[in-house]
């Protein structure tokens, strides 16, 4: 996409996922998410990502999280175990945790095809099964799944 600098992607990326912070829980919170993943990728796949922090690249990965892909999932796992490597030792368990997190959100979009939480808001219907992890999870203090589940 020719950034005039590396961290141009970065910014962007993050503003277009931030669109569904401010628009939550209605579609419209979602309507970034194609244009964030494209500038994630496309740093990614250049390779770009190295250059910044850890934090920034947490950023950039964050797209690759949202998307209901089990491709895009399966890089993000590749990519959060990368970042947990290159922690400072002293920092290596709370990025080891947050790799750790990107694998449940994997094995939850290899499971259901798509994250049970968005459905209220994106008019899809719950299968008795989402509706179940649904309560699971809010049971276990999310207040987004316990928002979802009542929807």
């Amino acid at each position: 996409m020719g950034w005039a600098r590396p961290l141009d992607a970065h910014v962007n990326a993050h503003a277009c996922s931030a669109i569904r912070r401010v628009r939550w829980p209605t579609a419209r919170a979602y309507s970034g998410d194609p244009a964030a993943l494209a500038l994630a990728l496309d740093t990614i796949d250049t390779g770009a990502h190295h250059a910044y922090s850890l934090e920034e690249r947490l950023f950039v990965l964050m797209p690759l999280i949202h998307a209901e892909n089990v491709a895009m999932l399966s890089r993000a796992v590749v990519l959060a175990d990368e970042m947990a490597n290159d922690a400072p030792p002293e920092l290596r368990d709370p990025w080891a945790f947050g790799a750790q997190r990107v694998r449940k959100y994997h094995a939850l979009i290899a499971h259901f095809g798509r994250y049970p939480g968005r459905n209220a808001a994106l008019g899809r219907r719950s299968s008795a099964a989402e509706l179940a992890h649904l309560a699971e999870e809010a049971g276990h203090g999310s207040p987004l799944a316990a928002l979802a589940a009542r929807a």
